[in-house]
Parts: structure tokens; sequence; C-alpha cells
């Protein structure tokens, strides 16, 4: 069987992300949402949520603002100097200080957190993706994104080593984490192939004012979108529901 996850990324970033999103759930287009819970959309994307309580919303977790000296679109997304960077334990103790505060508004927004995963995949990173782990234990949250890689959109793409990838499998086994089997980033390239069994999580970023979310909320619309759906005979299905299929 073939079950497909289909989560916006950003919601909450701006009200023209939240109207795209809105838009594409509205038309059944998209299945889950992760939201930025402290970006300037975020109010306007909680009450849409609580509002809409079948709506499944995760945490997208926002840590761009930690890394020192960053500059938007320059070196904080190279991977070597992410790399250096996580030697620091300040860099470190700040993320995991940010990955909890984000953790806690999300809570106390009302919100069920549906699963967890990163703006500009950064808990791809072993060192991030280590804390984000401990932080889970202290929570209910029993669901994460995990991929072999990211496509990062504009920046170049973070890649898992192959030797720690297995090791997260496992240690997301042991702690009972759940995740979907395959993951897909948006293209019409890679969606016109034949989708794989088991869930698959297609990450989306649908939104009004930039042309690329722009490009993605057209297609998601289209009638071209419905009949990759059903060519490939996939159910619909959100994070939520990833432990009653598994």
């Amino acid at each position: 069987m073939k079950y497909l996850i289909v989560n916006a990324d950003d919601f909450g970033i701006n009200s023209g992300v939240n109207k795209g999103i809105i838009m594409a759930r509205e038309a059944g287009a998209i299945t889950n949402a992760t939201l930025m819970i402290k970006r300037e959309g975020a109010r306007e994307a909680v009450d849409y949520a609580l509002s809409n309580r079948s709506f499944s919303v995760g945490l997208h977790i926002d840590i761009d603002g930690v890394f020192p000296g960053n500059k938007k679109g320059h070196e904080r997304f190279e991977k070597n100097y992410l790399r250096q960077v996580l030697q620091d334990p300040t860099v470190l103790k700040n993320i995991e200080k940010e990955i909890l505060l984000q953790m806690e508004l999300f809570e106390m927004s009302g919100l069920e957190l549906s699963h967890i995963d990163s703006h500009h995949h950064l808990h791809a990173l072993p060192e991030v993706f280590n804390i984000v782990l401990k932080a889970m234990e202290g929570s209910s949250l029993k669901t994460m994104r995990i991929a072999r890689d990211y496509d990062l959109v504009k920046y170049p793409s973070i890649i898992w080593d192959e030797d720690f990838y297995r090791r997260a499998i496992k240690a997301l086994h042991k702690k009972n984490i759940l995740r979907a089997d395959n993951f897909l980033s948006f293209s019409e390239a890679s969606l016109a192939k034949e989708m794989p069994e088991g869930i698959t999580e297609l990450m989306t970023h649908p939104g009004k004012g930039e042309a690329w979310r722009q490009r993605e909320l057209d297609f998601l619309l289209s009638d071209r979108w419905k009949a990759l759906l059903d060519q490939n005979n996939v159910e619909l299905v959100s994070f939520r529901d990833i432990a009653a299929i598994t």
C-alpha cells in the first residue's frame, strides 16, 4: 500500500505563506504543515489551526539565528562552516535552549504537535539531531522527519553520513520514535516517478509572495497533481496517522 503525507513547511513565516498553505489545505492538496512558532505570521497560523483541529501541524524548528556571524544566504548554510561552529559548546547549548523554547511555545499554543522537523533541515546534522532527540525525551512527541539527504531549494544539500544515518534510524527505533519510510523533495520530475510502497513524506513550500512558492502552490492546486495521485493510487494521510498505519 502507498501512503503519502504532503507536508507544507514554513507555516507562520509570514502572511503570504500562510495564505498559500491554507489554500492548499482547503483544496485537499496537503495533509500537514510545520509551524515556525516565532515568526511574524505565527499567531495567524495558530489561530487558523485552532479553528481547524483536523489539520495536522508539527513544529518547524528555526535555529538559523543561533549561528554566529551568519549572513542570510551565505556561509551559514555551508556544511563545513556549520560543522565547525557546532564544535563550540556554547553554540550547542544555545541551540538546545532555542529548541526547548520553541517546543514549549508550541505546547502553549494549544495545538497538538504532530511531528518535528527543521528550517533548512539543520537537524540533519548529527550534532543537532542528537539535541533534538534529547529534547523529545521529555515530551509526548513521537514522530520526526528524517531522510538521507535534503534539497535545500536555494542552498546546497546537506547529506547525511551513511553510517550516521543508520545509527540515527536505530536510535529512533530504540526510542519508539516514528518516521515516514521515504522522503521526497518537491519537484515535478520527482513526482512524475512512481511513488514507493509504504509511507512517503513529500516536502512542499506553497505560498504567496515569492515566485518559487507560488509555482509549488499552483502545481498543488492543478489537475496535474490530482492526476499524479490517481496514477500512483496513493492514500493521503498525515503525520498523525503514522502510528495507526505502522
